[in-house]
């Protein structure tokens, strides 16, 4: 499924995300840029949700990342 940031990141925190595909171009944004996704305010690492890197690889100038939430 494609999703905007608040879709996605309330799915993930349901866990209800089996794997995420996440491309990076080599631009950066500035302050005005919105989060990749809506997740809550954590106050610890622990609380994070963390992520194992399946897959990488560059497609032109951008990178393919091919991640599946740990649970």
């Amino acid at each position: 499924m494609e999703a905007g940031r608040q879709l996605a990141g309330a799915l993930l925190s349901q866990s209800l995300v089996d794997e995420l595909l996440l491309y990076q171009a080599p631009v950066l944004m500035g302050e005005a840029a919105q989060g990749l996704l809506s997740l809550p305010i954590y106050t610890q690492m622990s609380q994070a949700p963390r992520l194992e890197l399946l897959e990488l690889c560059q497609l032109g100038q951008d990178i393919r990342l091919r991640l599946r939430p740990q649970v």
